[in-house]
């Protein structure tokens, strides 16, 4: 009779002991799951107007270009200082944006008007705003548009003085100054640079292809030079690489498969289209660094407020991530419309992007602890293991 009490008791110790891990498992995975959103706002003076382009890879440090009274601007972003301009360089007509950022958030890279043309910057605590120059003083601008993580390697593109548009994409070290990456279509080139791995061997971008007279997304290494990416499976040719995860294994952005199409491209499965939402299609902007997240929407500001970012994963595929924190995680986004998701933090749990905020006025935003798609279903197989112990004992 001892044994049997004996039994009794361990089997009612293991039930309150499962129930108590399950409910703090759950209690964690709750806190966990309840992302904050933030509006970046505004710079003083001008026409409230701001837009969100890049984010750090714990994404602590959002940059971006805003209206301030001086005019367009250049930002810097963290929770403690709110919205910082970066000023412009000098002798300008007052017209700077920044495009991206490295990874620990030091160095912004954007592009600011002089009195010659419109040229490449790379900004620094320690140096604030300095030009980086063209490759030929007859270049009408140059423009920075992605940097490595620790902030020595800069790519982008420059617009050459001649008949026609013509655009080469460039890569920056301080070292070697800026040099061409040469062109898929050779005699008339027009090629832009969008993104880059992390140790800055890699550029991706789009150029403009011979072929059917359209646009073709490329991937650049030293050894290969400019390789192109050609497009979703559909029969045309019309495709732009936007984003590149950290070691350059996936590359992300918009093809042609009717409207745009948001694709993932790896080695392994090329060029993958991941659903069109939006009769007009939509565009793939970033991805984290392992490749599982990818987030996108649309850019124009001229849009009419619809709600068109999107995250995508694997397991889910592509959903709107403003009805996803609203539904999902109870944020209350009343007013607001999320029309681009344009980048995204390493792990994949920052989100920043742009919209209309409820007064109708073009402004960044910031999701912060978004959880990943797999967490809240870790509570089901501990439960199913827990239980499966209890009946064994």
């Amino acid at each position: 009779m001892a044994f049997l009490n004996q039994k009794r008791w361990i089997r009612r110790i293991v039930a309150v002991g499962s129930a108590v891990a399950i409910v703090v498992l759950h209690s964690n995975l709750q806190a966990k799951a309840t992302p904050v959103f933030t509006g970046m706002g505004d710079l003083p003076g001008g026409e409230f107007n701001t837009s969100a382009e890049g984010v750090s890879a714990d994404g602590s440090v959002v940059v971006g270009t805003a209206s301030s009274a001086n005019g367009w601007e250049a930002y810097r972003w963290t929770r403690a200082t709110g919205i910082v301009g970066l000023g412009d360089l000098p002798t300008s007509a007052f017209d700077s944006g920044a495009h991206a950022i490295s990874a620990d958030g030091s160095t912004i890279v954007g592009t600011s008007r002089t009195v010659f043309r419109a040229e490449a910057f790379r900004w620094t605590e320690a140096t604030g705003m300095q030009g980086i120059g063209v490759v030929s003083e007859d270049d009408v601008s140059s423009e920075a548009t992605a940097v490595s993580a620790d902030g020595s390697v800069i790519a982008g593109h420059r617009h050459i003085a001649t008949s026609v548009h013509r655009y080469e994409s460039f890569r920056w070290t301080e070292g070697g100054g800026m040099t061409d990456l040469g062109s898929i279509s050779g005699t008339f080139p027009y090629d832009k640079v969008n993104a880059m791995s992390a140790d800055g061997s890699q550029v991706v971008g789009f150029s403009f292809a011979t072929e059917g007279g359209a646009n073709q997304a490329f991937r650049w290494n030293e050894s290969e030079g400019i390789v192109g990416m050609g497009d979703i499976p559909s029969g045309g040719l019309n495709s732009h690489a936007k984003g590149m995860s950290a070691d350059g294994t996936y590359v992300v952005g918009w093809g042609t498969n009717g409207p745009r199409e948001p694709f993932r491209w790896s080695a392994a499965t090329g060029m993958v289209g991941l659903g069109v939402v939006s009769g007009t299609g939509d565009t793939a902007f970033d991805i984290s660094d392992d490749g599982s997240i990818v987030v996108g929407g649309r850019s124009a500001s001229s849009l009419q407020q619809q709600s068109l970012a999107f995250i995508w994963d694997q397991r889910h595929g592509k959903r709107n991530l403003q009805q996803l924190l609203t539904n999902n995680y109870g944020l209350d986004l009343t007013g607001w419309s999320l029309v681009a998701a344009r980048a995204v933090s390493a792990d994949g749990s920052t989100i920043i992007g742009t919209g209309y905020n409820p007064s109708g006025q073009w402004e960044g935003w910031i999701v912060q602890g978004v959880p990943e798609p797999s967490t809240l279903c870790l509570l089901f197989p501990v439960i199913a293991v827990l239980s499966h112990r209890r009946r064994r004992s």
